[in-house]
């Protein structure tokens, strides 16, 4: 309610402690937002489970939101990082990535129109070419028959974003048949297609 909100945040502006609050601003978090979700709903509608002001309570056991947020992010972390999320993906991508024809079309008419086109991502190599190479694969398209890399002036994978943006990260070279990542820093200029 209103009232209680301008209680408990008497000033209206919320500071962003990490210890407190975690920002979710991409739709990678979509899935994790809903286990969250799921897990609150579960514990709120289970009859041995006690809701208190903190989290849940079942006999002597005390599950506070931070720690159910913690596993939950944890989890969700080591899946990306360890886990089979990127392998499994790739086995059926039509089950998982919805594909749009105008895709092909759009980065074309950018690239017609004088503008730049990148591609920035978290992902390696080899996900990254498998869901592209899906993604823009169409007959029709307007680089049909070539490299999806066609499509983009410059790609990065790897980028660790958002440290990428703030402090920088290194960039390096990628062998594309093996995907593993030069040594060093790459220092010359930036080639079409990187």
């Amino acid at each position: 309610k209103a009232d209680e909100i301008c209680v408990k945040y008497p000033n209206k502006f919320i500071k962003l402690d990490d210890s407190r609050i975690f920002v979710y601003n991409t739709l990678f978090n979509l899935p994790e937002i809903y286990l969250l979700a799921c897990l609150i709903d579960f514990f709120q509608t289970h009859k041995d489970y006690k809701e208190v002001k903190d989290g849940f309570k079942l006999a002597d056991l005390h599950m506070s939101f931070k720690s159910l947020f913690q596993d939950v992010r944890g989890s969700v972390d080591h899946v990306h990082m360890h886990g089979d999320l990127k392998p499994k993906t790739c086995e059926d991508l039509p089950r998982y990535i919805k594909k749009d024809g105008r895709l092909p079309t759009v980065l074309h008419n950018l690239q017609k129109s004088g503008a730049k086109t990148f591609l920035l991502t978290n992902s390696d190599w080899d996900y990254s070419n498998k869901v592209m190479e899906y993604l823009l694969d169409f007959p029709d398209a307007p680089h049909a028959g070539q490299s999806w890399q066609s499509y983009f002036d410059f790609t990065f994978v790897d980028a660790r974003k958002p440290r990428f943006f703030g402090e920088g990260t290194v960039l390096r070279q990628v062998n594309k048949t093996t995907g593993q990542l030069s040594i060093g820093t790459h220092t010359g200029t930036l080639a079409g297609s990187a």
